[in-house]
């Protein structure tokens, strides 16, 4: 009999987090029997036929917070409990549990004796001012996704040193390779390409601005933004109608862009920084050039701090038309970073990560 593992989230939308999720769990699903808490409904039907496909069973407790000023009071105080107890018996049956979402579960899962393990997928700047540290005695292990980060945490709390473990996300270099032959999208002859959230969190207005300055003087270019979010309006609305800028909304099926593109641009706020951006490390794994900002603590992790792919500093629009410059212009070898990205992407194998991940559920449910 397989040892039951529940797995929770906040919601399952496209992002970085539910894409690993979505390589991690049928892996997982070989060797445990595997339960998805979320607190809001999944209404996108690719997430519907991918739980339904892998005959993974999901809960929802239904948790999203109310509009109104009264109702939300009472979320607070004792709604969101309440929603959440409705599956507490999910968690105590349990052989172990994984809040997969940046300890977004402690508060609930405090006295809940099953072992537990939760992925910080944020960086570091974000774990120590936002205060999670108060949190982390409700688990056990806590995964973090770079080499820096776990530096910094135990820099920073020698404490809890025995607490952390490093495991890169797992990545399946294979299915992007075979999905990047599905064109989904046919773009244009030359194009950069943004492939991440339109949200707060990321600063896709400074990947904007950098692009107006440089199409000044590149009007064959163009730039896709691909994604979607709260913020797509406003960034719309920042483009002004560029006629080289196109917004293509959500894409399931990305990898045909990222492949042809000039490079992946990737622009991020320093208050939030990024984990292990996974979509950086697609673009080296079709061979071609990432472009981010260079915020904590996985970017310079990825592109090996310069010499596999480009940073440039967080927010400066200038730095980063002059980098898109460049590198049209061939005065930058894009070349000798790409071979150098390929080189190094085993670091990244999903079969490296699992038997990571693995071996450290087996310990815990072992004990």
């Amino acid at each position: 009999m397989k040892p039951k593992l529940c797995f929770c989230l906040d919601q399952f939308i496209m992002g970085g987090v539910e894409k690993t999720a979505m390589v991690l769990l049928p892996e997982l699903k070989k060797h445990y029997d595997i339960s998805l808490i979320v607190e809001s409904k999944i209404k996108d039907p690719y997430f519907i036929e991918f739980f339904k496909e892998q005959e993974i069973p999901v809960y929802c407790t239904n948790n999203e917070k109310p509009k109104s000023f009264l109702k939300r009071k009472y979320w607070k105080l004792w709604g969101r409990k309440h929603n959440r107890n409705r599956y507490k018996h999910l968690f105590k049956n349990a052989d172990l549990i994984i809040d997969y979402k940046n300890l977004w579960w402690a508060d609930f899962l405090t006295n809940i004796k099953t072992p537990k393990i939760s992925v910080f997928h944020a960086s570091f700047p974000v774990f120590q001012e936002w205060g999670f540290i108060e949190k982390i005695n409700s688990y056990n292990k806590i995964i973090c996704l770079s080499h820096s980060f776990k530096k910094n945490f135990v820099n920073t709390y020698p404490n809890y040193k025995d607490k952390i473990e490093h495991i890169y996300n797992p990545v399946n270099f294979e299915s992007i390779k075979a999905n990047s032959q599905n064109t989904t999208i046919k773009p244009k002859e030359k194009y950069f390409v943004s492939v991440q959230r339109l949200d707060i969190e990321k600063d896709v207005e400074t990947a904007i601005k950098a692009f107006q300055i440089f199409s000044q003087e590149h009007s064959d270019i163009y730039l896709y933004i691909v994604g979607d979010g709260p913020d797509r309006e406003k960034l719309e609305i920042l483009a002004d109608n560029h006629p080289q800028i196109i917004f293509t909304g959500q894409v399931n099926n990305p990898y045909s862009l990222i492949k042809g593109a000039e490079a992946l641009i990737l622009s991020s706020t320093k208050e939030i920084g990024e984990g292990l951006p996974v979509t950086l490390i697609e673009a080296q794994a079709l061979g071609t050039l990432a472009i981010s900002s260079d915020v904590q603590s996985g970017p310079a992790e990825i592109l090996m701090h310069g010499k596999a792919g480009i940073l440039f500093p967080t927010g400066n629009e200038k730095a980063l038309s002059q980098i898109l410059t460049d590198v049209v212009g061939e005065k930058i070898d894009t070349k000798s970073l790409i071979q150098a990205a390929s080189k190094n992407l085993n670091r990244f194998d999903k079969e490296q990560s699992i038997s990571k991940l693995t071996h450290l559920i087996n310990s815990l449910v072992t004990k």
